[in-house]
């Protein structure tokens, strides 16, 4: 499904929902990526439960892969929630190879929150690594409100505040005076 998704975005069937944000991440998002759930600011059990059910489909673990995702695709997540398998069942061996070590071989609880504390942040880890990865989508997403004479003051302070420090000669500098007539 999500690579039928991708298709019809590619081919323009369908088109992707152009984002404007000018938020300031307290009243409006931020980000495309933000799972607040500001429209619902008015309603406090409405508004905490949505957030929370945004959150859960975007970070957990498991579930996760199950919903579509535009930058972080549905086999990157498996990837990721087999690290976070892998590690803790690596943990588990190193465990109860060594039965007089880390804990005794009774010890079913302690052994799965200590493996899992270690293999957490091998985790989270692959996960910020395909996060924060570059993509055409992310480029596209976030387009800010700006005033055309707002940007052009800006440019001119940033150019006379590059100046300033780049402890370059002020122009002229480089003239010679005039020679003395012979």
């Amino acid at each position: 499904q999500d690579e039928l998704m991708r298709e019809q975005l590619k081919s323009g069937k369908d088109k992707a929902a152009p984002y404007h944000l000018a938020g300031d991440g307290i009243n409006t998002p931020l980000t495309v990526l933000d799972p607040i759930a500001y429209n619902y600011s008015d309603h406090k059990n409405l508004f905490l439960a949505v957030t929370f059910w945004r959150v859960l489909r975007r970070d957990h673990a498991l579930l996760s892969p199950i919903f579509y995702h535009e930058v972080f695709t549905r086999p990157q997540r498996i990837l990721c929630l087999g690290v976070l398998a892998t590690g803790i069942m690596a943990v588990n061996a190193i465990i109860y190879g060594n039965p007089t070590g880390a804990v005794s071989g009774d010890q079913f609880i302690a052994s799965g929150v200590l493996s899992a504390l270690v293999a957490f942040p091998l985790f989270c880890a692959v996960t910020f690594m395909f996060q924060t990865r570059p993509t055409p989508a992310k480029k596209r997403l976030v387009k800010r409100s700006a005033n055309a004479d707002q940007m052009e003051t800006i440019a001119k302070v940033r150019h006379e505040i590059e100046a300033k420090s780049s402890l370059a000669p002020p122009p002229g500098y480089l003239n010679l005076p005039a020679l003395p007539p012979a």
